[in-house]
C-alpha cells in the first residue's frame, strides 16, 4: 500500500482534524520521496557561516540592580496592560521521554550580518561549534504585526528518530529560522543558577538528574510554595 493510500485509509474524523490543521498529504508524499537522498546536504545551511561577534549580543541587567528592577517593572506593566502574551510551544515528539506529550511531563513534581539562530546539525561541515561562545535558549519576543505578516519558505529538515524498536523519519521546522526573515537582536541571560532561563531535558534520566535545579528555580520564582 502506497503512502497516499495509507493516508486515504485513515478514519474520516482523523483526516478532517489533520486537514483542518493544515495537513497536506501530497506534500508529505513529496517529502517521503526524498528520504535518504542527499539528506545531509539538504539539512545543512549553504554558504558562509560565522560565529556572532561580541557586539551582536547585549547583556541582560544583573538581577538585584536598579536597571534590572526598571526593566522588570516595565515588563510587568506590559503584561498587565495586555501588551505582551506568553506562548509555550510544546515542540518535539518526545520520543526519548517514552512517547508522552513533552509539555505535560512533571518536572518539579506534582506541585508544580544576517544574524540567525540555528541548530548544530545544520552548520556547514568544517564549522567548529565551539567557536560560538553562547547557547540558544529558544526563547523569542516577536512583534505580533511582524509575525502576522511573516511569509517565508520554511526548511523542513529530515531527522531520524526511534520509537521503541522501529525507525521513524520526522520532517521538522526549527523555530529559530524566523531569524532569517526577521532582523533579530540577541540578549545574554544567565545559563546557571536560579536566574537560569533554560534547562534542557532530553530524556527521563536527565529529567531526574536536573529535577533539583528545576525545583529550585520554580521556588525562586514563586511557582512552588
Amino acid at each position: 500500500m502506497s503512502l497516499a493510500q495509507q493516508i486515504s485509509a485513515l478514519p474520516a474524523p482523523l483526516l478532517k482534524r489533520l486537514h483542518d490543521r493544515g495537513f497536506d498529504g501530497s506534500r508529505l508524499s513529496r517529502w517521503a520521496a526524498t528520504i535518504g537522498v542527499e539528506r545531509d546536504a539538504r539539512n545543512r545551511l549553504p554558504g558562509r557561516v560565522e560565529p556572532p561577534t561580541p557586539d551582536d549580543i547585549t547583556a541582560a541587567p544583573v538581577e538585584g540592580t536598579a536597571e534590572h528592577g526598571r526593566h522588570r517593572e516595565r515588563g510587568l506593566a506590559a503584561l498587565a496592560a495586555g501588551e505582551v502574551a506568553l506562548c509555550v510551544l510544546a515542540g518535539g515528539m518526545a520520543t526519548r521521554m517514552g512517547g508522552v506529550v513533552k509539555a505535560l511531563v512533571e518536572a518539579p513534581g506534582p506541585d508544580l550580518r544576517k544574524r540567525i539562530i540555528t541548530e548544530e546539525f545544520r552548520l556547514p561541515h568544517g564549522f567548529d561549534p565551539a567557536a560560538v561562545p553562547v547557547f540558544n535558549t529558544n526563547t523569542f519576543i516577536v512583534g505580533a504585526a511582524a509575525l502576522d505578516a511573516l511569509a517565508m519558505d520554511w526548511t523542513y529538515v529530515e531527522v531520524e528518530k526511534k520509537i521503541g524498536d522501529r525507525k521513524a523519519i520526522q520532517f521538522e521546522r526549527l523555530l529559530g529560522e524566523i531569524t532569517a526573515a526577521l532582523e533579530p537582536r540577541f540578549l545574554r541571560v544567565p545559563r546557571e543558577g536560579v536566574a537560569s532561563r533554560f534547562l534542557p531535558v532530553k530524556d527521563v534520566p536527565e529529567l531526574e538528574r536536573r529535577r533539583p535545579e528545576i525545583e529550585a528555580i520554580a521556588r525562586a520564582r514563586g511557582m512552588l510554595g
